[in-house]
């Protein structure tokens, strides 16, 4: 079971093993195929949730995301869910900082265009990332809740994740970062690394 602890002190099933078994069902399934009521039930017992059907689908945001599930409850569609979140579930300040991210990326998108084509520490030319440089994200994130107050999020159904409830903040919010925002670009590799540091 590749070392992972199986029960807590108090005899839960730990997190780490919860999700690697999540992650072993889900790949074990081909795309687009539903998955058996067992299985369903194993997934329910492990993430706390009520899917009555569940399937692996293709993540057109992360396309080499191996795990990617779409699942549905007694009403409503199929819909993608993030079960890692069911797991290790979001502080208020991460879904916020979610909802900020969210809101940025076509811009990020855009930018990374018309940035370098290397990684500027490394010089890889392969899965290069646009990366806040002065401040960071979360600085600039935090001084604007500081400034604006705590903005009301929801979670879009269409699989987005959190987003701004309202217009108006989240276009204060994309005004204020494109005001304080500094980038470099980096590979992969080389953004995780410095986010570990």
């Amino acid at each position: 079971m590749n070392n992972i602890s199986l029960y807590t002190k108090s005899g839960k099933l730990t997190k780490k093993y919860r999700k690697m078994r999540c992650s072993e069902i889900i790949r074990s399934y081909e795309v687009d195929t539903y998955f058996t009521p067992y299985d369903i039930d194993e997934l329910n017992a492990l993430l706390g949730s009520h899917f009555v059907f569940a399937m692996r689908r293709v993540n057109e945001t992360y396309p080499n995301d191996p795990a990617h599930l779409w699942v549905k409850y007694d009403v409503g569609d199929l819909m993608p869910v993030s079960w890692n979140n069911l797991i290790y579930p979001k502080s208020e300040r991460q879904k916020r900082h979610n909802a900020m991210r969210y809101s940025i990326a076509d811009d990020m998108s855009e930018l990374r265009n018309t940035m370098g084509s290397e990684c500027e520490a490394c010089q890889a030319k392969d899965n290069l990332q646009v990366d806040h440089l002065v401040p960071p994200f979360v600085q600039i994130a935090d001084e604007f809740i500081s400034k604006h107050g705590e903005f009301e999020i929801i979670n879009n159904d269409d699989g987005a994740g959190w987003v701004f409830a309202d217009a108006d903040q989240e276009a204060a919010w994309i005004a204020y970062h494109a005001s304080r925002a500094t980038y470099q670009i980096l590979c992969r590799s080389c953004n995780a690394s410095k986010g570990a540091k």
